[in-house]
């Protein structure tokens, strides 16, 4: 990461203004779009903004950087309520639809297996216990349904 600090500082204005245009043309593309977004970010944080504004067409190319930024950060967006929405499912599944062989009271056992076991144990662990005391509620209602034990609060 130094060194390629090194080199950004290093860029005269020419080299800065085709950066800058490469940063453009790969953030049209989902593939290329963490590339360009991680170049950028050093980009911004290391070298003036002054100096940023005077190189020609610096300006004008990272303005067209924004509108795919925005797709591609609406784009991440759904793709995270999705994974939210999957882990919901599988939590679910799971408490309905335990795998056999399984004890049937091994109140958080955690190896009790059932279909998130088979997804890879996506389900959270609020799902796995909230029938262990017996009472039927649901996790959802007491946990705030965070969407499946990931973290809140990103957006």
């Amino acid at each position: 990461r130094e060194m390629i600090v090194r080199v950004l500082k290093g860029l005269d204005d020419v080299k800065m203004a085709r950066l800058v245009g490469y940063i453009r043309d790969w953030n049209t593309s989902a593939r290329n779009c963490g590339v360009a977004h991680a170049v950028l970010s050093l980009l911004l944080r290391h070298v003036p903004h002054m100096r940023l504004a005077t190189v020609p067409d610096v300006v004008t190319s990272l303005a067209g950087v924004v509108p795919y930024s925005e797709r591609h950060f609406e784009r991440i967006d759904r793709l995270m309520q999705s994974s939210y929405a999957v882990d919901d499912i599988l939590a679910r599944m799971n408490r309905l639809m335990p795998m056999p062989g399984a004890e049937a009271g091994a109140a958080g056992s955690g190896g009790a297996g059932g279909v998130a076991a088979k997804a890879g144990g996506a389900a959270s662990s609020d799902a796995e216990t909230s029938d262990s005391d017996g009472s039927g509620s649901d996790s959802e209602s007491e946990g705030g349904g965070d969407g499946g034990g990931r973290g809140s609060g990103s957006g």
